[in-house]
């Protein structure tokens, strides 16, 4: 989660971690995959529909919930 406080001045985000230690290693994963793999983004997405591991909103991962998650700024630090 990301809470944002601004200003005309300054810009602050505090990262809060997730108390989800299941939600945390899926995001890991999805990193992994993704990075140490040559499936790409559907293949992340079918690998995990493959193995079981139900989307954030039920059913089958498909491009954009791992694109979303990948580039989501909570876990890439920017």
């Amino acid at each position: 989660m990301i809470l944002s406080a601004s200003s005309a001045e300054t810009l602050t985000t505090i990262l809060v971690p997730s108390d989800d230690p299941e939600k945390v290693e899926l995001v890991r994963t999805i990193f992994g995959l993704y990075v140490e793999s040559d499936m790409g983004i559907g293949g992340v997405a079918a690998e995990l529909t493959r193995q079981g591991i139900p989307a954030p909103h039920g059913g089958a991962w498909n491009k954009g919930t791992i694109r979303g998650i990948l580039s989501n700024r909570a876990y890439v630090g920017d």
